[in-house]
């Protein structure tokens, strides 16, 4: 079923007691809530565990990484399409991500990125892509951008077919076996793997070092 609007408030994770992330809010509009069947299907049960709507937001959150705070900030992510199977179009992107420099030390407590002039780091996110599921396959095709300031953007360009729903099943056994896995793995068709860096500073940083 469809609710027309959603809010969800103070949410935390936490992992042995220890805080590690914590969501003040998101909101959601034209969400859609599913219920599998019983027993579920290995698509119901992928539909189940993903949250859907049309449009999804956080205004902010932050993750707890070694003692360090990852901050997160204007989250959008919007789809559109079959909201029984979670097929569809959608498009992603987080407009400020930023890992404090003490997040990239060391084991010997140095900071590589440093002698090229970098402290904190700052990101943005940006994505679209097409995901198609039936009972039988999963699919994908995508495309992520992922522009450091001062530094560059890297851009990863995926597509893939023919992702068993059998593949899903044996990975969720107690007790996966490679002999199983194997064939189904085979069946994947890889359409397309591109990656590309658009330069900011970062090299001519690394070359000045």
């Amino acid at each position: 079923f469809e609710i027309g609007e959603a809010k969800w408030s103070g949410l935390t994770m936490k992992v042995g007691g220890n805080p590690l992330a914590s969501i003040p809010l998101i909101t959601g509009r034209s969400v859609y809530v599913f219920q599998p069947s019983s027993p579920p299907t290995t698509l119901e049960k992928m539909r189940a565990s993903n949250l859907l709507g049309k449009e999804i937001t956080m205004p902010a959150g932050t993750v707890q990484i070694n003692g360090n705070t990852l901050t997160l900030e204007e989250v959008r992510w919007s789809w559109d399409g079959d909201p029984l199977t979670g097929a569809g179009t959608s498009e992603f992107e987080v407009g400020r991500i930023l890992l404090p420099a003490a997040l990239m030390k060391d084991e010997e407590g140095g900071n590589p990125l440093a002698a090229a002039g970098y402290g904190d780091l700052e990101f943005a996110v940006e994505g679209k892509g097409t995901t198609t599921l039936t009972e039988e396959a999963w699919g994908f095709d995508f495309e992520m951008r992922f522009k450091g300031n001062d530094i560059g953007t890297l851009v990863v360009d995926l597509a893939a077919e023919n992702f068993p729903m059998a593949l899903f099943s044996a990975l969720d056994a107690s007790d996966p076996q490679v002999d199983t896995l194997m064939p189904l793995v085979q069946a994947i068709t890889l359409k397309r793997a591109k990656f590309r860096f658009e330069d900011g500073s970062l090299t001519g940083r690394i070359i000045a070092m």
